[in-house]
């Protein structure tokens, strides 16, 4: 049993970690210090921060006793579907996996949350997820779902923040009751979604601050008026090849780069 407290399953990557634990140990002991165990903690989180999922980040916990608790401080939560191969029903390990990573992070504060997962079966749980996220004050926002027709409908709670800066998302709806409120939003980028324009302005009174906006397989929007959004200055809208008759009207005064994509599934 490892000193963070997860179960054998874990990852079902335990017993690679153990074989690497031998190694790093042999490694060890072959050379006389170890100058990066030496080092400040608040630097080797920031290294971990750098790496790509929170996988590798708690498959660091072997290098040493000191480093068992380094990963939970790490200002990031990035996990994806190629995370989970083990033989038992992926929505179960990712819901444990998810859990458990939530209750042991220590970071009071969340520059990162990515989940790129399968929606089926596991649409009751994001909601408490997103609560802790934002409840940790998160500035990057990546919700990225797949494997059912059924699109993620975002919580009210997310569309009032001043804390998100960038957020991604894919198949999420957008229902919002009153008006949006997403004052630091800098980065928006939203895919496989059915948005109107009445909607899409919402959004757009909502971001103050916003520079760049990719819309990616949007249908339902006939008007994008960004005559009032003077620091808009990216545009990127990815249209699929069966939509001979997408009809899309821009207004975009200030925008500088305009990106028109015809993608061929």
């Amino acid at each position: 049993m490892y000193a963070f407290g997860f179960s054998i399953d874990f990852f079902c990557v335990l017993e690679e970690m153990n074989n690497e634990k031998k190694k790093a140990n042999r490694r060890l002991k072959s050379v006389r210090e170890d100058r990066i165990s030496e080092l400040p903690d608040a630097i080797i989180i920031h290294v971990l921060s750098l790496l790509a999922s929170t996988k590798i980040c708690v498959k660091t916990s072997v290098l040493s006793k000191r480093w068992h608790h380094l990963w939970t401080y790490v200002p990031n939560i990035i996990l994806s579907r190629y995370d989970f191969l083990c033989n038992e029903p992926k929505h179960r390990i990712i819901k444990r996996v998810l859990n458990k990573t939530l209750a042991l992070h220590s970071s009071s504060k969340l520059n990162k949350f990515s989940i790129e997962i399968d929606l089926r079966k596991l649409y009751p749980s994001i909601e408490s997820w997103l609560q802790l996220a934002v409840g940790r004050a998160v500035e990057s926002l990546t919700l990225e779902f797949s494997g059912s027709s059924t699109r993620y409908l975002l919580p009210q709670f997310l569309y009032s923040n001043s804390n998100i800066r960038r957020l991604t998302t894919t198949f999420c709806e957008f229902v919002p009751e009153e008006r949006i409120s997403w004052s630091a939003l800098k980065e928006l980028s939203i895919g496989q979604a059915t948005l109107n324009d009445e909607v899409i302005q919402n959004i757009l009174y909502g971001t103050p601050v916003l520079e760049d906006l990719q819309l990616n397989f949007c249908y339902g929007i006939k008007l994008l008026d960004l005559s009032l959004k003077p620091k808009l200055k990216n545009l990127a809208i990815n249209v699929g090849h069966s939509d001979y008759y997408f009809e899309l009207k821009i207004l975009g005064p200030y925008v500088e780069t305009l990106k028109i994509y015809l993608t061929f599934s």
